[in-house]
């Protein structure tokens, strides 16, 4: 008789999202910086989607001096991103990078779970 249990669920210590080096790179730098300037500790980024933007959703990083209760924590070479619970589902798989040229740098966010892109790339939809 055939075993019919559940696939095993993903545990909290499985990475929601990636960091490539440059981005892991960037963010320590801006970290350092505004806790600097700030003069407090920063602990990491909250990484969060908010709706807007022609494609409907925006990724949005802010400095996060703590933690929310609700937050999820990941942990990547020195940097904490906290990541809202109700964008988990959006941003699994996702990989964050910043890229730099002649006239811009950012960060950019590739998503398996995305649909579309709007033309500028500040937004995203997920179908």
């Amino acid at each position: 008789m055939k075993d019919k249990r559940e696939a095993p669920r993903a545990s909290s210590s499985e990475e929601i999202v990636t960091l490539t080096d440059s981005a892991t790179c960037v963010l320590r730098e801006k970290l350092s910086a505004e806790s600097s300037r700030r003069g407090t500790e920063i602990s990491g980024m909250r990484l969060s989607l908010r709706s807007g933007g022609c494609a409907g959703m925006s990724y949005e990083m802010s400095y996060a001096i703590s933690p929310l209760s609700s937050d999820i924590r990941q942990e990547f070479e020195g940097i904490t991103l906290y990541i809202d619970p109700l964008a988990t589902m959006f941003l699994l798989g996702t990989v964050i990078d910043h890229q730099r040229d002649k006239l811009s740098s950012g960060f950019t966010f590739t998503s398996p779970r995305a649909t579309g892109r709007c033309g500028c790339g500040e937004s995203v939809s997920f179908g």
